[in-house]
This record gives C-alpha cells, structure tokens and sequence, in this order.
C-alpha cells in the first residue's frame, strides 16, 4: 500500500496545509528559546532510501522484535496482536484515525505531512499481553520523518519498548497514544541516534477512565533535540506516571517539554526526571501541570533532579503549575548537586577505588529510570552504552 492512500491520504492534505501557514519557530519563543529550528527542511522532502546499517535480533525475554528501517520491516517472534510498520497498515480504528493533535505546532504538521513510516500497534480490548514488545526504528539520510500510533482497547495491556538508532540528520516525529477505559500501557523509550542527529519529537497521549500509562524516556544520544509530549486524563482515575533521564556529555542538547492537563475529576500524574550532564552539555525541564475548574480531586506533581559533573553542564529547570480548583494535592520541584567529596571518600574506606565510587554514585542517580526497563538483556545494553559516555 502506498503511505499516501487512505486512511492517511486525508490528514496529509489537512496537514500540509496547516505547516504551510505556520511560521519557523525561533528562540524569541519561551517554548523555543533553548531550541533552534536549525537543519530543517520544512519542504516535504527527504527519508532517503538507503540499505539499513543495524543488524537487530530479539533479545531474550520479548516476545516480538519489530524493525522498520526506512521501507523496510521485519518481525521476529509472534507479537499476539496488530504490530507493523505504519507504512503496511490499510485501516485503523476510528479512535486515533481522525485525530491530528498539535494543530499550532509546525514540526508536528512536518511529521503528518511527510511521514514515510513510523509503527502501528494496535491490541484488542480485553486482550493482555504480559511479554514486552520491542520496536527498533532506524533513521537514515539528509532527514527522516515518521509517525506512531499506539491504540489499547478497553482492558487491554501490554508492554513495548520503543528505540531510535540511526545517522539521519534530521529526525521528526509524532506519536500518539489513545487507550481506552481501563487499558495498561508500560511505554520506555529509548533514544540512542548518533552524535550527528537533532530531533524534534511530538507525543499526544489520550487516556480514558481508569487507563494507566507508565512512560519511561531514556535519552542517550543525537547532538540535540527537544520532546514535547501532552497528555489528557479524560476519565476518572485515569494514571500518568514517568520516570525518566537524560545522559549528556561533550555539547549535547536535550529539551524536555511536558503538558498534563486534568480537566475531570479525580485523576492522577507524577513526573519524575533525572539529569546527569558533563563537559558543556546542556538540559532543558519545562514542564507544565494544568488542573481544570472540573480537575477536582486531582493528585499531581513534577520533580526534576540534576547531577552536574562539570563546572560547564548546565540545566534549565522550569515547572509550572496551573489549578482552576480547589481540593487538589499539587506539588512541583527541582534540585541540582554535584558528586560530593565526602560520598567518594565513604566508599574509598571500604576498598572501592575512587572512580569506581563515581561510576556508582553516578550510575545510582539514573537507576530508578533503568531498573523501570523490562528485560534484564535490555537494562544491561543500556547500563553498557551508559558506561561508554562516562570518563571518570
């Protein structure tokens, strides 16, 4: 099937519209200021055909290996469910077809116009899945541009672990989440694109009653790039939980932007993200709670922790609250430290050598967010590519 007939065809159209009236941002924006829109081709254009470079294999404890590489897909392992390339897919549910979120946002716009491939999962109300699925998408060429769509139907559960590889210069992409009353979705994402890579990545995650998302974003690679992700709690007791972290070293760039928005009652979200960031690299919180005049019962917070191991490093933390109601609990945080001498010396005493206590303190800080990832071949490739950006 060609990526432009339906049920696509349409939202193209409406899409190339809207980034054609929308202007570049620039850094006299807030939401922009720490990233530029350098490197992009706003004209419809690139995804370069090229043979993929990554050699994947499933990995002890998945059930299924999905690998999308440009027009190319392969599936390892049977998944027990719809789980494809985006590009293969000829009909999807009702539920996340017509929506195109991010109407004022030009990469967004980008990514609907000109996507060449992305994943499509889509498991069937009632259905659980207790293994975890892993995507492994290669990006490659002057600029890739992609979109996911991931539907749970109502008591649906599942498991998927989402990486980017790849040498592409520019990558775009949105992502969008609809889970249905009562769906279970534990989503880690896992970014490792080469130094030469910027990205600018879009998530919508719409969540009904009692749908519980637990989001897990893990960022290793790519020169820089910003993630803006906005979620809606549509249902009472619906969930939102992330813990996630960022590893930055030499001149990296990472911009974080997080909305939640609660407009019923009695919905819950906590975000919790760690920094560690050496030599000149730089980390962007902006996070935003928003609690409607409806949000009653709401329980929320944000908490941003940074580890500095540079006199260079730098984190911009920036945690907004808005509530238009009473009788919620709200909270908002962040901190930012240093190894300190005295932690070094209490390991020194009992035998460990001085950079090994800083490789512990330093991998201690993040464990919260890798010890969330579900298989142990997948924590241990991560825990090694982690050890890779550490000099100590």
């Amino acid at each position: 099937m060609s990526v432009s007939a339906s049920p696509f065809l349409e939202s193209r159209k409406q899409a190339s519209q809207h980034l054609g009236q929308l202007t570049v941002p620039t850094i006299e924006q807030e939401n922009y200021r720490f990233s530029p829109a350098s490197n992009v081709n706003w004209n419809l254009s690139g995804n370069t055909s090229l043979a993929a470079m990554e050699t994947p294999s499933q990995e002890e404890g998945e059930l299924a290996l999905l690998f999308v590489s440009g027009s190319t897909e392969t599936l390892q392992g049977k998944p027990d469910c719809i789980f494809q390339a985006l590009a293969s897919v000829s009909d999807i549910p009702t539920s996340v077809a017509p929506k195109e979120p991010f109407s004022d946002d030009k990469y967004a716009q980008l990514s609907l116009a000109a996507w060449r491939n992305g994943i499509y999962l889509y498991v069937p109300a009632g259905k659980k899945i207790d293994l975890p699925l892993r995507a492994l998408q290669e990006f490659r060429g002057e600029q890739a541009n992609f979109r996911t769509i991931i539907d749970l139907g109502e008591d649906a559960s599942v498991k998927l672990v989402d990486e980017y590889v790849g040498d592409a210069r520019v990558v775009t992409g949105i992502l969008q989440f609809h889970l249905a009353k009562n769906a279970v979705l534990e989503y880690s994402q896992v970014q490792r694109l080469s130094s030469q890579s910027q990205f600018f990545l879009r998530q919508d995650i719409q969540l009904a009653e009692g749908a519980k998302f637990e989001y897990t974003p893990l960022y290793l690679g790519a020169s820089s790039g910003q993630l803006r992700s906005q979620t809606f709690l549509n249902g009472a007791a619906a969930s939102f939980s992330v813990a996630g972290a960022a590893r930055g070293s030499q001149s990296q760039h990472f911009d974080f932007w997080m909305d939640v928005n609660h407009p019923v009652p009695d919905t819950k979200s906590g975000i919790d993200f760690w920094f560690v960031m050496d030599d000149q690299s730089r980390a962007v919180f902006n996070g935003l709670v928003h609690i409607g005049k409806n949000g009653i019962g709401t329980d929320a917070y944000q908490k941003c922790k940074t580890l500095l191991l540079s006199d260079k490093a730098q984190v911009n933390a920036l945690p907004k609250l808005i509530i238009q109601t009473d009788a919620v609990k709200c909270a908002h945080g962040a901190s930012i430290s240093s190894i300190q001498a005295e932690q070094v010396h209490y390991l020194q005493s009992r035998g460990i050598t001085a950079a090994e206590a800083r490789r512990m303190i330093v991998r201690g800080f993040t464990a919260p967010v890798v010890d969330r990832l579900p298989t142990l071949a997948l924590h241990e490739r991560i825990d090694a590519l982690i050890a890779q950006k550490e000099k100590l």
